[in-house]
Order: structure tokens, then sequence, then C-alpha cells
């Protein structure tokens, strides 16, 4: 029983150091983009670093994504790609990575 509680407060301790990480620094993860993004895509359902970490990877899967940030704090991934990307294989991406919605998406610059 001891062994269980010890386990179970350790990946406690570890899922709450990514949360805390992601949402410190989430204002500061737009910086990490080598240029300015052309899409922000506004989401819903982001509660922790987990989220952050699977939204991230699966819009970096989509063809035509170059460089993405996401941001847990303003509920917003930030991403550079070219005019290719379709709002629908966004959508897509955000809802492969678990129950994530799409409320926006904005593009500046773009012919899409």
């Amino acid at each position: 029983m001891k062994r269980v509680l010890i386990i179970t407060i350790v990946i406690l301790a570890v899922f709450l150091a990514g949360f805390v990480a992601v949402a410190g620094g989430s204002k500061e993860s737009k910086g990490t983009l080598s240029e300015k993004p052309n899409i922000v895509v506004a989401i819903d359902g982001m509660t922790c670093g987990l989220c952050t970490t699977a939204v991230t990877k699966s819009l970096s899967e989509v063809e035509g994504i170059k460089d993405v940030a996401v941001s847990l704090e303003e509920g917003k991934a930030y991403i550079i790609g070219d005019d290719t990307v379709k709002d629908s294989d966004i959508e897509k991406a955000v809802a492969r990575a678990g129950a994530y919605t799409v409320v926006s998406i904005e593009r500046k610059g773009s012919s899409l």
C-alpha cells in the first residue's frame, strides 16, 4: 500500500511540474517560433501541460505547418504554415489530440 501511495505521489508531482512549467511560460512560448505566426487558432478544452503537448504534436504533423507554439494561458496555437494548410486539417489535428475544440482560426497575410 505504501508503494502505491509513493508511486501516485511521484506521478502527481511530475504531472504538476509539467503543468507549472507550461503555464508559467506560456506567454513566452510564442517567442520560440522562428518567425511571426500567420495562423492563430483559438482552442477550447486545454487544461494542462499534457494538453498543450498533445495539441502541439498533432498540429506539427499537419502537412504545410512548419512551426507551432501552444499557449495554455491564452488557449491558442500560434502556427507558421504555408497557404496549403486547410482549416479542416487544423480542426482534425486538434480533435485528434484529445477532447479539444477549435473555436476560431485567424489567418494573417494568407490567401485562404
